[in-house]
């Protein structure tokens, strides 16, 4: 379901958004909601769920969001000519990149801030309606933080590399006029705004089960994972043990790993976005570039394949099945299996059959990452228990492994969110901010880098510029903005 790509900024606060799905004439659609439309709680909800709509979208979350971080490491590769290939390549610019990803957050801002400018004056007469405009406020907030928290990751210097120094993002946190030209924020004034508005978030949200939403126990989740980012390492570890210990969060056991993925919302999910088989990505979702029967555009590269059979007990290594690649006389095991489709088990997919995998439940954060989280961050920070954070992890994979006291440090954290996190668009943004080159080794590597002084053979430096998105074209020439630095502006 390819959106039209509407680029400008302070078009898309006008709410004029096109889709195959919604006329942006219907003002009672939900992506067409204006602060004086939304008169109740009810008309607030409505909004809200056009929200998570956007995030729905291929361009964010239903795939892009994921699928980039993903090809730009060491991982997942493209596989053939088409899609997914000119990011794996390095080899977009201005007028050659994933604008939608610009697009789809700002799409996500323009619906939480006409909610949030007039969410307090709604009318709640009872308790029941007063929680229920509290849950919806936090929620909008909390979709505000990570909105401006993508944005930041794809479109800034990583935290770690100039304490949030350079050009971020612009910061959105209220509805702006037609002409409204906002311009960039620094990353540390973005980090500011994105732990405040998780935090007031926090103090709102109810810790009740809200699948395809985000709760309290979400909220703090993703607030661990900032702070991470941040390098505010006691906090992200503090932050993350809360979920670990109270969430209700329960990882998948060993027995139940592989099957796990089927239907979503299984023990350790905290926030994940749902899909049916009336409203998904289509087939440019996540998981119809994983699916053999779909495109079968991404698939795991050798190098992470053979670091995975290294410990042949390793239950990740059933997640492994035939790629679009693969040929009836040496089958190749790339296509992760994270994305089945509901109501068809791997059974099913390994045999033959027909699985909608379109209709999978894309993940935003569970409680497997939380306890890396806890690793990385304790171990940053100094915490003596940080070590049995990463060993659940291990030995939830294989419970004969177990990593020892002298083997603790940041390699081998970084080692077990690779095996543990690939498909989930995690291996660039946790390269970078460690200030870890991404090293590209093994045939599959097919097809040539840039021709650049700053890439040595298949290693692209982790300062590389185009670790950074470049702003979208028309929105350089609407917005005056000022370009990411080497990109042509």
């Amino acid at each position: 379901m390819r959106k039209i790509n509407i680029l400008l900024l302070s078009i898309i606060t006008l709410g004029l958004f096109a889709s195959c799905s919604d006329d942006f004439i219907d003002l009672e659609s939900s992506k067409a909601q204006t602060p004086s439309s939304i008169k109740t709680v009810a008309d607030a909800q409505v909004t809200l769920n056009g929200a998570y709509d956007y995030m729905q979208d291929d361009e964010y979350y239903g795939s892009d969001f994921i699928t980039l971080p993903d090809v730009l490491g060491e991982d997942c590769r493209a596989t053939t000519t088409g899609r997914l290939d000119t990011e794996y390549h390095y080899g977009f610019y201005t007028e050659a990149s994933q604008t939608g990803l610009w697009i789809f957050p700002y799409r996500v801002l323009k619906q939480v801030n006409n909610i949030l400018a007039i969410v307090d004056g709604l009318d709640a007469e009872t308790d029941k309606l007063i929680a229920e405009r509290n849950d919806l406020k936090g929620q909008a907030l909390a979709l505000r933080a990570l909105a401006h928290f993508d944005l930041v990751r794809l479109y800034g210097k990583a935290y770690s590399h100039d304490n949030g120094a350079s050009l971020g993002v612009p910061i959105v946190t209220e509805p702006l006029k037609f002409d409204a030209k906002p311009k960039r924020n620094t990353v540390a004034e973005v980090y500011t705004q994105v732990i405040k508005d998780f935090t007031d978030a926090i103090a709102l949200l109810s810790d009740k089960a809200n699948n395809g939403k985000i709760n309290k126990w979400a909220a703090k989740a993703l607030l661990s994972r900032v702070y991470l980012y941040h390098g505010d390492d006691k906090l992200a570890f503090d932050m993350a043990v809360d979920v670990i210990t109270n969430s209700g969060a329960k990882l998948v056991p060993n027995a139940e790993y592989v099957n796990s993925w089927v239907d979503g919302f299984n023990t350790e999910s905290l926030f994940e976005i749902a899909n049916s088989d009336e409203d998904n990505a289509g087939l440019e979702a996540v998981s119809y570039l994983w699916d053999k029967k779909g495109y079968g555009q991404i698939v795991a590269t050798d190098s992470y394949i053979a670091k995975l059979a290294a410990d042949p007990d390793d239950v990740r290594n059933q997640m492994l099945w035939e790629d679009k690649s693969s040929t009836d006389d040496s089958p190749r095991y790339g296509r992760v299996l994270k994305y089945p489709g509901k109501a068809n088990t791997l059974d099913l997919i390994k045999t033959g059959g027909d699985a909608k995998s379109y209709n999978a439940n894309v993940i935003v954060i569970r409680l497997s990452e939380v306890y890396l989280i806890a690793a990385e961050a304790g171990l940053k920070a100094g915490e003596a228990k940080a070590i049995d954070y990463l060993n659940a992890i291990v030995s939830r994979a294989n419970p004969a492994n177990e990593v020892a006291a002298a083997n603790f440090n940041i390699d081998r954290i970084l080692e077990e969110r690779s095996l543990e996190l690939i498909g989930e668009g995690h291996r660039l943004f946790d390269l970078v901010r460690n200030k870890k080159d991404v090293v590209r080794t093994g045939k599959d590597h097919w097809g040539n880098l840039p021709k650049d002084d700053e890439i040595k053979g298949k290693t692209i430096p982790y300062n590389y510029y185009k670790m950074i998105q470049p702003i979208p074209r028309v929105e350089l020439d609407v917005n005056e903005l000022t370009q990411n630095p080497k990109y042509e502006s």
